[in-house]
């Protein structure tokens, strides 16, 4: 009887052995799972960041491909404002609509070391330094999140307010969202613009000249300063010979309008130690004439392809006069 009741405990015992190992069990896989998942992120993220580096969706690939000595840079202003193929052979134009300062910033920083640009014509928005972070285009940036992997200040820029993304961006995948079939639809058929220019072809009824004399003074924004510096060193670090201005608006100049004198003041503090040539207070009756032209104008903010031509022409002569 008691060899029996012995060896019934012990195949009750090893009945039980099983159970017990069962949550273990399941810890493995969970992990194997997680590992596996963590894995996958990782590689399809290097996958899509070799596309985006070859992508017509990625501006930077552009200017690779282009190989220019004179980069436009800026938002829409200086998008349909400055016609490269009127500054010469070697020049192109990358500004993007939506965009403004903090793009142009990350753009520089995406430059390679030994880029071919020489000279960059920064088309500025004073808006951009007046507002900073607070700004309307700052939100546009999310098109570039596949460049935070190699630009920790773009990424600390778009996630200022949003202190959990900081964490979702270590995810590989994660900096794609919203931009897989883009990216790699534009590397599978890419569609390269010759020069970047693509203006606009239509022209603006009659309407007064503007009055904005009741306009407010705008001061600069801390993180407008920030973005000011980081265009600085970028283009320090690169050789880059900075000429700002400012793209041309119907009826005025902004540049010379007294409410934006602290934000331009700014703008020549933060690049007093760079090579650069300031256009914003150009003084030129041809300038004020060409404002004046509603014939150059696709609407009170945009020039259209005459206007275009005929600022960019201005530019060239200024270039050639003072930037030198």
């Amino acid at each position: 009887m008691a060899a029996t009741s012995s060896t019934s405990a012990s195949n009750a015992s090893a009945a039980k052995a099983p159970a017990a190992s069962s949550p273990r069990r399941v810890a493995l896989a969970l992990a194997a799972l997680a590992v596996a998942l963590v894995a996958f992120d990782q590689l399809a993220g290097l996958a899509l960041n070799w596309i985006w580096d070859r992508s017509s969706f990625n501006p930077v690939a552009h200017v690779r491909r282009a190989q220019p000595e004179i980069l436009a840079l800026g938002s829409s202003g200086g998008h349909y404002a400055i016609d490269p193929s009127v500054l010469g052979p070697n020049a192109y134009n990358a500004s993007r609509d939506g965009q403004g300062g903090f793009y142009v910033a990350a753009m520089l920083n995406a430059l390679p070391a030994d880029t071919s640009v020489k000279r960059v014509i920064y088309a500025l928005d004073t808006g951009d330094i007046a507002d900073g972070l607070d700004g309307p285009n700052v939100k546009n940036l999310s098109q570039y999140t596949p460049w935070l992997a190699r630009d920790p200040v773009l990424r600390d820029w778009l996630t200022a307010r949003k202190p959990m993304e900081q964490y979702k961006l270590l995810s590989g995948l994660y900096r794609f969202r919203g931009l897989v079939i883009d990216v790699v639809r534009r590397w599978i058929k890419p569609r390269w613009v010759g020069g970047g220019y693509q203006p606009l072809q239509e022209t603006m009824a009659p309407r007064p000249l503007p009055d904005l004399s009741a306009d407010p003074a705008r001061g600069p924004a801390p993180s407008g300063i920030a973005m000011l510096q980081h265009i600085s060193r970028a283009a320090k670090a690169r050789n880059i010979q900075l000429i700002v201005v400012v793209s041309p608006t119907y009826g005025y100049d902004r540049g010379s309008q007294p409410q934006n004198a602290d934000v331009l003041a700014a703008m020549r503090t933060a690049f007093k130690d760079n090579a650069f040539c300031d256009l914003t207070q150009i003084q030129d009756s041809r300038f004020q004439a060409m404002r004046e032209n509603r014939m150059h104008f696709a609407d009170g903010s945009h020039v259209n392809a005459a206007g275009g031509r005929a600022y960019s022409l201005l530019l060239k002569d200024w270039i050639a006069q003072q930037c030198n």
